[in-house]
């Protein structure tokens, strides 16, 4: 096969790729129905499996999507049913191979999330993204495992000891970053690598249907929430985020532990908005 074929044929995959990403958010989140089309029908058909295997990744079955049926042939697929649950183990894969930007030819790691594994969880937590020292990148090259961090080693124990202190237990929440790639603290994502991650934070959201979202940190919040306001306006206070057409998720901003270690000051105003996640997921 020649170069120029080999381009071609990895350029469609990740097309198709991309888009498969967007059509099971769209499904998760209640879109019921396309426009009919022969070409449409036949791509909804399609598996996880049939893209991944093409690219050497390990293979899994996926669910396929409504097949262009009518509305009453349709059905929504419920946030924790087991086809979703299913789909979060999807999503791991997906993330690890994932070049939908040149974020990741400078990606140390992949970074899904850890925690609900049993898919439903009471609390999602969402930061920026793992930022990691050089040293941490050559300790990975070395075999070194750092693919269980999030946020980082401290800000990890820290947000441990803020699921402890709202007596939530790690099956309870599943915390996971906007930005998948874990990268070098000298890289600096930009708007155009949210936009290329934006679809699989949706889907663990739909994946997991946490009873309430905390956001950690100015760029999970403004992105989350679609608001441009400071975080100290931000926190304090539950905002809403949208899951499908009928159901809205209470969300509440705080500061993110890399901030919070630098600002210990600040713990104080953190550990109200922990409080108040804590009374609403008692109700």
């Amino acid at each position: 096969m020649t170069d120029k074929k080999m381009r071609s044929n990895q350029a469609t995959l990740e097309t198709l790729r991309q888009l498969r990403s967007v059509l099971l958010y769209h499904q998760t989140a209640g879109i019921e129905e396309y426009q009919h089309s022969a070409d449409i029908a036949e791509f909804l058909q399609m598996s996880s499996a049939m893209l991944l295997k093409q690219t050497d990744a390990q293979k899994h079955d996926g669910a396929p999507l409504a097949q262009g049926k009518s509305r009453e042939a349709s059905q929504q697929v419920p946030p924790n049913s087991s086809s979703v649950q299913e789909r979060i183990g999807d999503i791991k894969k997906e993330v690890a191979i994932c070049r939908k930007c040149d974020l990741a030819e400078r990606r140390v790691v992949p970074v899904n999330g850890i925690g609900a594994g049993n898919g439903r969880v009471k609390l999602l937590i969402v930061g920026g993204w793992l930022a990691l020292e050089p040293a941490c990148s050559a300790a990975t090259a070395t075999g070194n495992d750092v693919g269980t961090q999030v946020f980082g080693t401290d800000e990890d124990r820290m947000v441990a000891r803020m699921l402890d202190a709202i007596h939530l237990s790690s099956e309870e929440a599943f915390i996971t970053n906007l930005i998948k790639c874990g990268i070098e603290t000298t890289s600096q994502p930009q708007a155009r690598h949210i936009d290329a991650c934006i679809s699989y934070l949706q889907r663990q959201i739909a994946a997991t249907g946490p009873d309430v979202i905390c956001t950690m940190g100015i760029v999970a919040s403004r992105t989350l929430l679609q608001m441009a306001r400071p975080l100290s306006q931000l926190r304090g206070r539950f905002h809403s985020y949208r899951l499908g057409q009928d159901h809205t998720i209470p969300v509440m901003p705080t500061y993110h532990p890399t901030f919070l270690l630098k600002n210990p000051e600040m713990k104080k105003a953190t550990w109200s908005d922990l409080q108040s996640i804590q009374k609403k997921l008692a109700k």
